[in-house]
């Protein structure tokens, strides 16, 4: 993940996922903050679809899944504005 963010000064995606209460473990976020730039590097207005395929090998065993999609969700209606 270097180069996406520094802990004073996160990335958008990880300030995303610390803004939706999302960041809990180390174990999956390095996997899904690369998944979710890359997926609105090639798709910046993306879909729920899109979005739901590109998370389904990070799947959050930590119950925060559902706050992750809400971050995912939020950075793609932002890049539509």
């Amino acid at each position: 993940m270097e180069g996406l963010g520094r802990p004073e000064r996160p990335g958008p995606v990880q300030q995303a996922l610390i803004d939706a209460g999302a960041a809990q473990c180390g174990y999956f976020s390095p996997g899904l903050v690369i998944a979710i730039t890359g997926l609105l590097r090639s798709e910046p207005r993306t879909d729920e679809n899109a979005i739901r395929d590109a998370l389904e090998p990070h799947l959050c065993r930590s119950g925060g899944h559902p706050r992750i999609l809400r971050a995912v969700r939020a950075l793609a209606a932002e890049a539509g504005r």
